[in-house]
């Protein structure tokens, strides 16, 4: 189901995936080897977690609570917390709702469950020309002056 998801994918949104959350290159790592500013990487990263977490959500949410009135963007935020772009106090505020949420604790969990099997599943099963592109861009940080 995750290489489904993956494939699912633009491939633009499936390079940003890989780079930060398979093969762990910081935002302004996986900006530079794109050739895109740090903020449209990391809106690009956040509309990828998104979608992949909605295609994995009958997996990892079977039983999905529906948000209550008021509550935050949790996919969003700990998206942020990933990138370090929240403060300690937003960082602290938004793991003290996850303990009284049940929605957005399930939310979180769920996202976090889709990272983690990214990290897992490699980049094996991947259309050839998206590996190469990746596979280059890895490369090309690597260079010295990369």
């Amino acid at each position: 189901m995750l290489s489904d998801a993956l494939d699912a994918l633009s491939d633009d949104q499936r390079e940003v995936i890989l780079l930060r959350d398979i093969e762990g290159l910081s935002a302004p790592e996986a900006a530079s080897v794109l050739g895109l500013s740090v903020d449209a990487l990391k809106s690009r990263l956040h509309r990828a977690r998104q979608a992949l977490r909605s295609a994995l959500r009958p997996v990892l949410e079977p039983a999905a609570l529906p948000s209550a009135p008021g509550c935050p963007d949790i996919a969003a935020l700990w998206s942020k917390k990933l990138d370090g772009d929240l403060s300690q106090s937003d960082c602290s505020a938004m793991e003290k709702h996850l303990t009284v949420c049940p929605s957005c604790s399930a939310a979180c969990t769920a996202l976090k469950q889709a990272l983690l099997a990214c990290q897992q599943v490699g980049m094996a099963d991947l259309p050839r020309d998206v590996q190469a592109r990746v596979g280059a861009a890895v490369r090309a940080l690597a260079r010295p002056g990369g």
